[in-house]
């Protein structure tokens, strides 16, 4: 309800946005396609940040999974180039994190409202402690995971002090790519409203230390 809502940041030149200046400007992530990679559509605008996003997006990968587009979107946080990983000013400058995006049709993207990042940058120092670029192929299924290829760097994007890139892989349980926790606290769940149209209804819930019940 919230994310729907937000405002997009109007486009101002990347020069107003650092300190350090540079040529550019923020970015954003559009769609264009083609039957023959020759002759392309007009690109469209399909993602932009808004108040609770830094002023960029570095890019995007996207594959096809369950009938849902999925993009490990690249959110990278530019604070200047006054800035480097790790200074006790307490923000990590110039570094690259990645969010999960979906997609039913690949124009209309969503993401959870409080923007969770999906896989963590390492400590600072370590081969991914700087930035990390999905693979192109973002998910693989390997028995009861899903398996997420990225590239991580030690640098981050303003600091060229280590230019040293490694392959990663993380990895998560199938149907457990988001989740509603209700901690030590009753939650609910409401869905949109659908028809019944078998006579079971499954529902994917670790009830182990608790009660999960349902309403129709």
């Amino acid at each position: 309800f919230a994310h729907r809502r937000l405002h997009l940041v109007p486009y101002q030149h990347t020069r107003i946005l650092r300190r350090g200046g540079s040529a550019g400007c923020n970015r954003r992530i559009v769609r264009s396609h083609s039957d023959d990679f020759l002759h392309w559509s007009v690109p469209e605008l399909v993602l932009a940040p808004d108040e609770l996003d830094p002023a960029k997006f570095y890019g995007i990968t996207v594959c096809r999974y369950e009938g849902f587009y999925l993009g490990l979107l690249q959110v990278y946080n530019s604070y200047g180039s006054m800035r480097r990983m790790g200074d006790p000013g307490g923000t990590d400058g110039d570094t690259i994190d990645l969010q999960l995006t979906f997609s039913r049709d690949g124009r209309h993207w969503e993401r959870l409202a409080n923007r969770p990042t999906f896989i963590p940058r390492g400590y600072v120092g370590s081969g991914d402690g700087g930035m990390l670029f999905g693979a192109n192929n973002v998910v693989m299924e390997r028995g009861d995971h899903l398996l997420f290829y990225y590239i991580g760097t030690v640098a981050s994007h303003s600091v060229n002090l280590d230019t040293t890139s490694s392959l990663n892989v993380a990895r998560t349980q199938k149907g457990r790519l988001i989740a509603r926790c209700a901690s030590d606290e009753m939650g609910a769940l409401l869905t949109k409203p659908f028809d019944l149209r078998h006579e079971r209804i499954a529902l994917n819930v670790d009830a182990r230390r608790g009660l999960a019940r349902a309403e129709i």
